[in-house]
């Protein structure tokens, strides 16, 4: 036999007791206890959690300025005329409150023609089935 011992595990204990079950490296520690990497270690941890704070705070802005801006709102039934009048209203009340930027409610208004044009291709469809109807009855 020779007198060279085989090491299969890190040496460093876990935090429970047991046995480290990373490779280790030539040094007989593994990555994560290598005495030589602890400042190495200690900076990786600190650029994690800044990162995490830096995430946390990125979207604490973001729930903020969405909030600010009411722009998370569902959008109202918009399925006839009167309620997309109503929604203008609103919008433009909003916009004067400074509530709602003017670029944003453009974008707004431009939903509102769409339902519009959406709402009046629906009536000529309407009307073209209830014209083909009468001329069927003829």
């Amino acid at each position: 036999m020779s007198d060279v011992e085989v090491i299969t595990g890190c040496p460093t204990p876990t935090r429970g007791g047991g046995v480290c079950k990373m490779r280790p490296t030539s040094s007989g520690y593994c990555l994560n206890h290598e005495p030589s990497r602890a400042e190495a270690r200690q900076a990786e941890r600190s650029r994690g959690g800044k990162l995490a704070r830096a995430r946390q705070a990125l979207a604490k802005a973001k729930s903020e300025a969405i909030a600010k801006l009411g722009v998370d709102e569902e959008l109202p039934d918009l399925a006839d005329v009167e309620r997309c009048q109503r929604y203008l209203v609103t919008v433009a009340q909003r916009v004067e409150s400074r509530a709602l930027s003017p670029m944003q409610a453009n974008s707004l208004v431009g939903i509102v023609k769409l339902s519009k044009d959406l709402l009046g291709l629906q009536l000529d469809i309407k009307l073209a089935e209830r014209l083909e109807e009468l001329e069927r009855q003829r």
